[in-house]
């Protein structure tokens, strides 16, 4: 078991953590109680293992679970969450544990931030998407009809325990939405990591702490996404843009890479970015099964940025690769948006 330090709580990276997670809870919080919170899917495989190992630390658990996917991440679960805490009385020293994806971790994060003011969150990531990046860096929140995380908070977990045997049970599909996540590290801060990718001759643990590593340290420069961190924002633009268009039929991490590859276009094109780094990262994007969401125009795509939470009045800041390790923070006018829309081939 590896432990990284982050913001304000640990990451631990190991082989079966799931079965003690209820002694790794002990050894972190005074919690008498916990609320699992979980999706229909993940809890039918692991529900009862981590329920089993609270108990035998001593901690009653219980649990409330949800449909998978990201039609869960509303206001009415929010609630729903809040009144089974209100009601059985869980007190700030208890705490909330995320078993599941993105969608459960920002869900019951946002909750445990809100619960008396904030009560004890535990991440327990089951995808590779969520242990690579959302369960790390504290952005929780639950979406509106119109865009994504219009509601939300910034709320650390005081321990995120990441048991990867818990990716021999994930679809493909989701495995492929957190390789699109891990891409977004290499082209920002790692090329020796884009090289081993694309070769595939790599092991999946050390990258997970890799991207755990890099997260952990933006997150600590700018806590409250005011700066450096905006470049974790790569891809992520045109990206929320195709999820929220699609009605969530596209994946977080499909929609990414899509994102990475439209302004890559575009810095290449306004000479931002070196010519053969797009050619690189069309190689690596289409070995690991990059969609064309190119049925969503321009115009379309520029109406829900609009609506995004990184725009502020009449400026929004991108971020586009100079080149594979290497990336920069550009703000435009939104006068440009569209601009960057087309050198990136949307119609």
């Amino acid at each position: 078991m590896k432990e990284i330090i982050t913001a304000e709580g640990s990451y631990l990276i190991g082989q079966g953590l799931l079965s003690c997670a209820g002694q790794l809870i002990s050894a972190k919080s005074m919690a008498l109680r916990a609320l699992v919170v979980s999706d229909e899917n993940v809890f039918s495989l692991y529900g009862e293992s981590l329920l089993n190992s609270l108990r035998e630390a001593g901690i009653k658990g219980e649990s409330i679970v949800f449909p998978a996917g990201e039609d869960s991440k509303t206001l009415e679960n929010f609630e729903k969450i809040l009144y089974r805490l209100s009601a059985e009385n869980f007190s700030r020293s208890d705490v909330l544990i995320a078993l599941g994806g993105g969608v459960i971790g920002d869900l019951g994060g946002f909750a445990a931030s809100c619960y008396k003011r904030g009560m004890g969150l535990v991440q327990l990531p089951a995808s590779l998407l969520a242990m690579v990046d959302s369960s790390v860096g504290g952005k929780t929140g639950v979406n509106l009809p119109e865009a994504k995380n219009q509601i939300g908070s910034f709320y650390e977990p005081l321990l995120t325990i990441c048991d990867t045997a818990l990716l021999k049970t994930l679809p493909q599909r989701e495995f492929k939405c957190g390789m699109g996540e891990i891409i977004k590290y290499a082209v920002l801060f790692d090329k020796q990591l884009f090289s081993q990718l694309l070769s595939g001759d790599y092991d999946l643990t050390q990258v997970i702490e890799k991207c755990v590593r890099y997260k952990a340290r933006i997150v600590k420069e700018d806590k409250f996404d005011r700066g450096s961190r905006h470049l974790l924002n790569l891809g992520h633009t045109v990206g929320h843009a195709v999820e929220t268009l699609s009605r969530f039929t596209v994946a977080h991490g499909e929609a990414v890479m899509w994102g990475m590859l439209i302004f890559t276009r575009a810095a290449v094109k306004k000479g931002i970015c070196e010519k053969n780094s797009l050619s690189e990262l069309e190689m690596l994007l289409d070995k690991y099964g990059m969609a064309d969401y190119s049925e969503f125009s321009a115009a379309e795509i520029y109406n829900v940025i609009l609506r995004d939470k990184k725009v502020s009045g009449d400026k929004l800041s991108l971020i586009v690769p100079e080149r594979i390790g290497q990336c920069r923070i550009l703000e435009i006018q939104l006068s440009q948006l569209m601009d960057f829309l087309k050198d990136g081939g949307l119609k």
